[in-house]
């Protein structure tokens, strides 16, 4: 169990040690499955009646035809994942997740003789979208207060004791709304603030602050999982780190659920004064 600090901050030197080990990995890409989303997508696009929507549809495509041109010229790629002060990312293809149109990068690798595996942290990212814009999703602190009033500031809470508050997709419906109030907004009003503490300069929208909290959350969390594989001595690949989830890959000769039981520990965070735990969903196939 690790408990992620609101004044954490990210060993650089310390992370990227970890990535030069696990964060260098070797794949294939499929053209095709490529291709079929690409169709599949110009489709949705031609049928839509809603300019937003095919705006993304539109920007989506010409990520995946910059893949596909990767994928045809090379039968396999090189891939590798750095820490940049701030955030994970991964050369030479940017490795990404896009919510509600069923795409993420790792779908297009083709992985002989592997297991893939997934640590969901959604419910977690959900937990700190609340703590960030409660006011905007429409509950007053009051109203919070009064229904964690028996849970106290010192022990450590299952995240289901945040009972209705805690919604699937809190972080989607946030990142869609403008700033109204919120206490991570800046004094001055000009500006708001991370999770972390560090100035965000959107103050319009929720996306810069869900952005920059859950980026970073996620190298917080790569951090421990890493750190995990190197005192278990595990021969891991790390193939995807998304906004709420990871990507890893393990040799088939390999004991999954041993793996699994030690890289997916539950994590601790601290929503309104009081710590929540949140346990990863596991998928491996």
């Amino acid at each position: 169990m690790q408990f992620i600090r609101q004044d954490s901050k990210i060993d650089s030197r310390n992370i990227n040690k970890l990535l030069s080990r696990y964060g260098k990995v070797q794949v294939g890409l499929n053209p095709q499955a490529i291709t079929d989303d690409i169709e599949r997508l110009k489709i949705k696009a031609d049928n839509s009646k809603n300019k937003l929507y095919v705006k993304n549809c539109w920007r989506l495509v010409d990520y995946l035809k910059k893949l596909n041109r990767v994928a045809t010229q090379n039968d396999t790629i090189n891939l590798e994942f750095k820490h940049n002060g701030k955030f994970i990312v991964s050369d030479p293809i940017e490795v990404r997740k896009f919510d509600g149109f069923n795409v993420q990068t790792t779908d297009y690798f083709d992985l002989m003789g592997k297991y893939v595996m997934t640590l969901d942290y959604s419910n977690l990212i959900n937990g700190l979208a609340l703590e960030l814009g409660y006011y905007d999703l429409g509950y007053s602190i009051d109203e919070i207060e009064e229904k964690l009033a028996d849970i106290g500031i010192v022990a450590t809470y299952d995240s289901k004791d945040l009972g209705d508050f805690l919604e699937d997709n809190l972080y989607r419906t946030l990142y869609g709304l403008r700033i109204e109030d919120s206490s991570y907004l800046a004094p001055d009003g000009k500006s708001v603030y991370d999770y972390y503490g560090e100035k965000v300069t959107d103050r319009i929208s929720y996306i810069g602050m869900l952005d920059s909290t859950a980026r970073k959350t996620m190298a917080i969390i790569t951090a421990d999982v890493l750190t995990e594989a190197l005192n278990n001595k595990y021969d891991v690949e790390l193939a995807g780190v998304y906004k709420d989830s990871l990507v890893l890959l393990i040799p088939s000769e390999c004991n999954t659920e041993e793996v699994s039981s030690k890289l997916g520990q539950p994590e601790v965070a601290r929503l309104f004064g009081r710590k929540f735990l949140f346990e990863p969903a596991i998928t491996i196939y």
